[in-house]
């Protein structure tokens, strides 16, 4: 059994570190451009979610009603597996 922390899958994409103010402000940029219909839906050709098969790494976790109308990733402008 491999851990659950500090363990990311192999093909997991490596993503630069950044602060909690700067991921909230990319975040906030996301939202702004859902809401002005400027979304640009990051991560979602068939190949980035072939990807996404053998496992995910997300850089935020969101915690909020589950509501099929409203996915976190399309809200915040985000790609699948870029939030859970």
């Amino acid at each position: 059994m491999r851990p659950c922390m500090g363990s990311a899958p192999p093909n997991a994409v490596a993503y630069e570190s950044k602060s909690p103010r700067e991921t909230l402000a990319e975040m906030r940029l996301g939202n702004s451009r859902f809401w002005t219909g400027q979304s640009e839906r990051p991560n979602m050709s068939m190949v980035e979610r072939r990807e996404l098969i053998s496992g995910q790494s997300p850089r935020v976790m969101v915690i909020g009603c589950a509501d099929s109308r409203v996915p976190i990733e399309i809200v915040f402008d985000l790609g699948i597996g870029d939030v859970f």
